[in-house]
């Protein structure tokens, strides 16, 4: 007897360039805006898009159904030469996000790590 066992596929989380920013704004802006919309939120859509174009906050997204835009926090006296670097997962949406979660959490922390940060928080 045959069987065909199917195994989830895990998403490929791919960064958005810095320099890549002004030609997709459009869909990462779409898919943040029900989120900048919410109350607690006290940046805006210009805001987010000025630090990533900066760098001082980086945009991923899975298969542009799902955005995420993180932050390096760095802690101690001197930012240059932090005692405690923290990832942040500050914004993320889109749909699907209960199927993607497990894998970008698993994504980010490596990239915190390789990144030098000692924490992911979400």
């Amino acid at each position: 007897m045959n069987a065909i066992v199917k195994f989830p596929v895990q998403p490929e989380i791919r960064s958005i360039a810095q320099w890549e920013i002004s030609m997709v704004w459009h869909r990462i802006a779409e898919m943040l805006l029900p989120v900048m919309e919410r109350e607690e939120v006290d940046n805006t859509l210009d805001d987010v898009q000025a630090f990533l174009k900066a760098g001082h906050m980086q945009a991923w997204h899975v298969e542009w159904k799902t955005v995420f835009v993180t932050m390096i926090q760095p802690f101690g006296a001197d930012p240059q030469k932090p005692t405690r670097k923290v990832l942040n997962i500050v914004y993320c949406a889109g749909t699907d996000l209960d199927k993607w979660m497990p894998y970008a959490e698993k994504h980010f922390s490596e990239f915190a790590k390789a990144m030098g940060c000692s924490k992911l928080r979400i």
